[in-house]
């Protein structure tokens, strides 16, 4: 876990160009915290404010530091503060290329200003994919946290009346700061917040009613006392002898005949039986590998049209190999009845279909439907 003062701040960097273990967190703070679901959802909001407020911005061919784009999501009593970065094209050539840092801050009290504004400056620096993260893995062995001028504390001044904005946000809000050189430009409320996740848990009453004497509201030992039979009780269970005695020898007929018929015919059953059982067990375990990329499609961010992977990164999100029928440009077919075509399922069932296959040099661009 990394932090800048006493545990209280916590930060991972999101970039959209490049997948790690089947995310785009890079520093593995988000795969390895216990509120990971958290960490998912604000990012999910923080993708859906100024992308689409500034969306010119976002189609830049060179990296922009004229724009500084700050936001804070108030949520779960953390305060979730986070910094724009656009570094013009991907590893694709696309423009828009973009990452964020995303700091969750427990306590501001405790927040360290020059360590944050060293990230801030260290990642400003940044254009290549992947980006160069060694120097923020360690805080306290980095070089770069080491220096502190006069320009940076001047600059860490900046950060603190940042920072003081996001104090005032309410509860349950998600606000940005549209900065250029060093002027406000334009002020954001309204940008998206997490949907509610509490649930409510009802409790189940389990209790049974063991007798017509329990009153309608009274709860009772769900191991109900049994009733011993009396020799009445047991004469009138009994089968009457004469029907009873004419189907014994049916039975035993039925039995038997059962007997022989599973030793002649046995062998052929359970062959074929386990033949449809292990082609079933294939079938759920490729659409179980294949969901995993169609998950990994319907949490890209809405306004990314355009997906592109290597098929070795394919590979890491659904933890396996490709088959080698992914070599031919047939598997890769965007069918209209794609029910037997579980990697065709998750990209289409996700909202995209493949547009572009290149399979010389690896990779596939999806696009939305």
């Amino acid at each position: 876990m990394i932090d800048l003062a006493y545990k209280s701040v916590q930060y991972d960097i999101y970039d959209p160009s490049n997948s790690v273990a089947a995310q785009y967190w890079q520093m593995g703070i988000v795969i390895s915290s216990e509120d990971v679901d958290d960490w998912q959802q604000v990012g999910l909001c923080v993708n859906q404010g100024f992308p689409f407020e500034k969306e010119e911005l976002f189609h830049c061919t060179k990296p922009e530091h004229n724009h500084e784009m700050w936001g804070c999501l108030r949520w779960k009593g953390a305060y979730w503060v986070y910094r724009y970065f656009l570094t013009g094209r991907d590893r694709f050539d696309r423009p828009g290329r973009y990452f964020f840092v995303l700091f969750k801050i427990d306590s501001m009290e405790d927040v360290s200003y020059v360590n944050i504004l060293h990230i801030i400056n260290y990642l400003e620096k940044q254009t290549s994919i992947p980006l160069d993260l060694g120097p923020l893995l360690n805080v306290r062995k980095s070089s770069i946290f080491k220096s502190e001028s006069t320009e940076e504390m001047s600059a860490s001044s900046d950060l603190k009346s940042i920072f003081k904005w996001a104090i005032e946000i309410p509860n349950n809000v998600h606000a940005g700061k549209f900065i250029k050189h060093g002027h406000i430009i334009s002020e954001y409320s309204g940008f998206p917040v997490p949907k509610a996740t509490d649930i409510e848990i009802i409790k189940i009453d389990e209790s049974v009613k063991c007798s017509k004497d329990n009153k309608p509201n009274e709860k009772v030992s769900t191991d109900c006392p049994k009733k011993s039979l009396s020799s009445d009780m047991l004469l009138k269970a009994h089968v009457p002898w004469i029907f009873s005695r004419r189907h014994i020898f049916a039975i035993v007929a039925i039995v038997v005949s059962l007997i022989v018929s599973s030793i002649i015919f046995g062998g052929k059953y359970f062959s074929v039986k386990n033949t449809d059982k292990n082609t079933n067990d294939t079938k759920k375990e490729e659409l179980m590998k294949y969901s995993t990329f169609q998950s990994y499609l319907e949490n890209t961010p809405k306004h990314i049209s355009k997906v592109t992977l290597s098929l070795s990164q394919i590979e890491t999100v659904i933890g396996d190999k490709l088959p080698s029928s992914s070599n031919q440009r047939q598997w890769w077919e965007n069918p209209e009845n794609y029910q037997d075509r579980p990697q065709a399922k998750a990209w289409l069932d996700a909202g995209f279909k493949v547009d572009e296959v290149e399979l010389k040099d690896r990779w596939v661009s999806f696009i939305r439907k």
